[in-house]
């Protein structure tokens, strides 16, 4: 099988727990036969070398996208990561004919590629949800950029064909909070590397 990730952190560019789970998840199934494509974001770190654009790590081919984008003002998290996800979509020009048979965003910092992927191709868009900002704040929704997140992740889990969550607890979250059938959101525990 042909997939396409879509995660806005990767290694070595690593903000929280996204970066483990889709670089092992990849890498799983890159060892099993699968074709796995993963398009991310590049961070530049003073002093820090620099990381491909293109790579193959352990058999999944990495894709960043250069998001340099000082016009934009650093306290608008969704207004950065739309367009951030413009450049994402951009990579899938550097894929030629290679297409997924299935594409799986992880989390609303990547809804809009994954979308626009999805439609582009006519292909599956699965999406596993991570955390919520409904979660995050404890079962309710502050005004302003929180009440934005959650539109998002609302809207991405409708586009998704299927939604994972990590844990019993998230299914719940999801399936109430975004009010999705049950059917539509699957149990899929995070693992455990045991090399590491």
């Amino acid at each position: 099988m042909r997939v396409l990730m879509l995660s806005w952190e990767y290694p070595p560019f690593v903000i929280g727990g996204i970066a483990a789970h889709v670089d092992g998840l990849a890498r799983a199934m890159a060892s099993i036969g699968h074709d796995v494509v993963v398009l991310s974001l590049q961070r530049h770190e003073p002093g820090a070398d620099p990381v491909p654009d293109d790579e193959v790590v352990e058999g999944v081919r990495v894709l960043r996208a250069d998001t340099d984008l000082p016009w934009l003002p650093d306290g608008d998290l969704v207004a950065r990561m739309a367009s951030a996800n413009h450049q994402i979509v951009g990579l899938a020009a550097r894929l030629g004919d290679w297409r997924p048979d299935v594409i799986h965003a992880h989390d609303w910092l990547v809804a809009w590629a994954g979308d626009t992927l999805k439609t582009l191709w006519d292909t599956p868009l699965v999406a596993t949800i991570h955390a919520t900002e409904r979660g995050r704040h404890g079962g309710h929704v502050p005004p302003g950029m929180p009440a934005a997140i959650n539109s998002i992740e609302w809207w991405l889990t409708y586009q998704a064909r299927e939604v994972i969550a990590c844990s019993r607890l998230m299914v719940r979250e999801v399936v109430n909070g975004f009010e999705l059938p049950d059917e539509k959101v699957h149990l899929v525990p995070n693992g455990v590397d045991p090399a590491l």
